[in-house]
């Protein structure tokens, strides 16, 4: 029930209300308090009213201020003020605090009535779009897990990597761990052997036991969490194990757990230990290098990362994925992008003892996927792109610093001959269109079939468009049509309806309005004239 409360010093107005609102509109329940300006807000927040319907001058020089203060404790809380019309500047003033309607004084029952129909629709409204969050929620409770597991893939693949973000998702989840983390992964031994034996219902119980024992374990130590990657393999983020001694320990028991619940052998990968949420990313990465070295080190076995590769460390916490990107964007021709992504890869590289030449060949490796992508998407020639990237100062390259600043360089003109070609596509997207409109104008065309037929969209042709022509393409389009009918007027005695349909449009009213528009005077005028 919309709950309604009203403010003003005039006992006779509050009385008037009251009457009307008992006539027309039962189902509103009135809050039975006559606050003084005093104390307004503190009664307005406790009654927390869906409307108030105020006299502007209740709260004298206070007004905004109260309404303001009133809003932030109530976002959903609506207003409709009334006053004299030297008032007005006042109500325009309130306006984006959530007034729906106003009126003037004296308030006639109309004005009432109107007002508070728009106050139930509104209210209406919002109830159902209330009504819907809560069935919404209700059903992403029930589906929270799915939720669950879908961010925690989103941690291990890096897709997140804001620490303020990661640790509220953890606590939204529910998901308790404490640092530092390391990641674990199980895999089955010869799976492909033995799902051979197995119907699909069989498959999904072995995933099920090796997750629930796994749960079952992380529950004794309390600081852990488990999600499937696959039918046979199982990701576990744990945290609280400081050293790689109990990270073996607690592994060789997990398996051992497993591979009894299953009655089959499973080999598991251990990735670095790290003390932020955002480098979890990395300790997966780690466990799933370390998982491919069971094919020499032995299946049915526990093999962290530190052990089998315990000089690389570098591969793993290089944000490989903005490398992908800055190859894009550099074929895209987004040139601050380029080196917002830049700076990322080459400051992960910086304060580490790297190998010989690593640099170096890192630079020369997104140099030629460069050149490669924009060959691909432009088809242009290879020779045309390389004399961008000149192969003396690459050869010159050491530090991560020093790439940095070759990519600024190279990529500044690179970028710009980018552009340049995607102005020279885009100009032939507008001949394109341009012919087909010249051709096609007395077919019904619209926007989506236009763009179709110059094989682009229709939001990057509406764009391109417009800053080629200055017009858009619906006004290029009824340009030619008027064109053709000013020729049809003076060069033939056709009546207007005809003209109308024969150059495109639905009838001569339709013709009439846009002849005007487009060339000051009706066609009927222009025939006269010429």
């Amino acid at each position: 029930m919309l709950k309604l409360m009203l403010a003003d010093n005039d006992i006779e107005t509050l009385r008037n209300f009251r009457s009307l609102l008992r006539m027309y509109f039962p189902n509103v329940k009135v809050i039975d308090v006559n606050p003084t300006p005093q104390i307004f807000l503190e009664e307005a927040k406790k009654a927390e009213p869906d409307f108030v319907v105020f006299d502007v001058r209740f709260f004298g020089a206070n007004l905004f201020v109260v309404l303001e203060e009133l809003t932030a404790s109530q976002p959903n809380v609506r207003y409709i003020p009334y006053g004299y019309y030297d008032d007005t500047p006042y109500i325009e003033k309130i306006m984006p605090l959530g007034v729906v309607d106003y009126m003037y004084r004296p308030v006639k029952t109309f004005d009432f009535e109107r007002a508070m129909k728009r106050a139930v629709n509104v209210y209406n409204d919002l109830e159902k779009i209330n009504s819907d969050r809560r069935n919404t929620l209700k059903e992403l409770e029930k589906n929270k897990l799915v939720y669950r597991d879908i961010f925690l893939r989103s941690v291990l693949d890096g897709s997140i990597d804001n620490e303020a973000e990661l640790a509220e998702t953890f606590q939204y989840f529910g998901i308790k761990l404490q640092p530092p983390y390391a990641v674990i992964m199980l895999k089955l031994d010869k799976f492909k052997s033995v799902i051979a034996t197995l119907g699909t219902q069989e498959k999904l119980l072995v995933c099920h036991r090796i997750k629930k024992i796994t749960e079952e374990r992380l529950n004794v130590t309390f600081n852990g969490i488990s999600v499937t990657e696959k039918l046979n393999m199982l990701t576990v983020i744990v945290g609280g194990i400081a050293t790689l001694d109990g990270l073996i320990h607690f592994s060789n028991e997990l398996k051992q757990a497993v591979t009894v619940g299953i009655k089959q052998s499973l080999t598991l990968g251990i990735g670095r230990i790290y003390n932020k949420l955002s480098d979890i990313t990395y300790s997966y990465r780690e466990a799933e290098a370390a998982l491919r070295h069971r094919y020499y080190m032995g299946y049915n076995s526990v093999l962290p990362l530190q052990f089998v590769e315990p000089d690389n460390k570098i591969t793993y916490v290089y944000p490989i994925e903005n490398e992908k990107k800055l190859v894009y964007a550099a074929g895209l021709g987004q040139y601050d992008y380029c080196m917002s992504l830049s700076k990322k890869l080459f400051d992960s590289l910086k304060d580490k003892v790297l190998p010989p030449g690593l640099v170096q060949k890192i630079l020369t490796d997104i140099v030629f996927s460069i050149i490669r992508f924009a060959n691909e998407i432009e088809n242009r020639s290879i020779d045309k792109l390389t004399r961008f990237f000149p192969t003396k100062e690459m050869l010159e390259v050491n530090t991560p610093q020093d790439a940095f600043e070759y990519l600024s360089v190279a990529l500044k003109d690179f970028c710009e001959c980018m552009i340049s070609i995607r102005a020279e596509n885009a100009d032939k997207i507008i001949e394109r269109v341009k012919t087909q409109i010249d051709t096609s104008f007395l077919g019904k065309l619209n926007l989506a079939e236009i763009a179709l037929r110059a094989e682009t969209v229709p939001e990057y042709l509406s764009r391109i468009f417009l800053n080629s022509e200055s017009m858009t393409v619906y006004d290029y389009l009824t340009s030619i049509r008027v064109q053709k009918a000013k020729q049809l007027l003076a060069e033939t005695t056709l009546d207007e309806d005809t003209i109308a349909q024969t150059v495109g449009f639905d009838d001569y009213a339709q013709l009439r309005i846009v002849f005007k528009q487009f060339a000051g005077e009706f066609p009927s005028e222009y025939r006269r004239r010429h």
